[in-house]
Formats: C-alpha cells, sequence, structure tokens
C-alpha cells in the first residue's frame, strides 16, 4: 500500500456498512490522509468499493483489508 500522506486514519468496520459510507463521508476534502478500512469477517453484504471510494472524497490512499473471512 502506498501512501500519499504522513497520516493514516484505521477505521474498524464489521457488518455496518451504511455506517462505513457514513463514516468515510466525515472526512472533509481538507483532511488530507490516507485511510484503512479493517474489515475483521463481516459476513453481511460486502463493502462496495465505489461507493466507499465515492463517499471518501479526501485525496488520500482508500485501501480495505479483511481477515477472518470464511
Amino acid at each position: 500500500m502506498e501512501l500519499k500522506h504522513s497520516v493514516l486514519l484505521l477505521i474498524p468496520h464489521y457488518n455496518n456498512p451504511d455506517g462505513l459510507l457514513k463514516s468515510l463521508a466525515s472526512i472533509g476534502a481538507d483532511e488530507p490522509c490516507d485511510v484503512l478500512v479493517v474489515d475483521d469477517g463481516s459476513t453481511r453484504a460486502p463493502i462496495e468499493m465505489a461507493a466507499a471510494n465515492a463517499a471518501y472524497h479526501g485525496c488520500g490512499t482508500f485501501t480495505r483489508t479483511q481477515f477472518g473471512a470464511k
């Protein structure tokens, strides 16, 4: 993962895609940071990456990592 900024925002995620989109949308465009979503094996609908990227209107890197998937 190549970072563009000196700040990395970690967002834990588990089975709440709407909450994740709201969290991403709350990051201001004037707050330069990279975002790493850490998903601990969500079993509900997968994160729609296009929607997540649209919600995150920052100028950094958006990455999702999933652990514990079955």
